[in-house]
């Protein structure tokens, strides 16, 4: 498993964003609200397991109300081989 950083930029300061939220859908396109970050533009999502197509977006909110879906980024992190051996044949001139 790996550790993933999202990253986004900040909403305007008029649009007086109090919290945003983080959306994750793993392997289909049902989104669940996986975290909160306040005001802060970044996001952990700790173990994340390979081989499974994970999507985000993120939703800002003010007082009145929640925005609409920022684009969707997918990270895909591909099964890693377990027990890897490597040769290396050095040849001397």
């Amino acid at each position: 498993a790996a550790d993933l950083q999202l990253l986004w930029d900040a909403n305007p300061i008029a649009d007086a964003v109090t919290n945003y939220v983080v959306w994750e859908a793993v392997g289909t396109n049902v989104f669940s609200r996986i975290r909160s970050t306040g005001t802060t533009t970044t996001a952990a999502v700790p173990n994340v397991t390979a081989g499974a197509v994970r999507r985000y977006y993120v939703t800002a909110q003010n007082a009145y109300a929640e925005s609409t879906p920022s684009n969707t980024v997918t990270n895909f992190l591909p099964t890693i081989p377990r027990n890897l051996r490597l040769q290396l044949t050095l040849t001397i001139p």
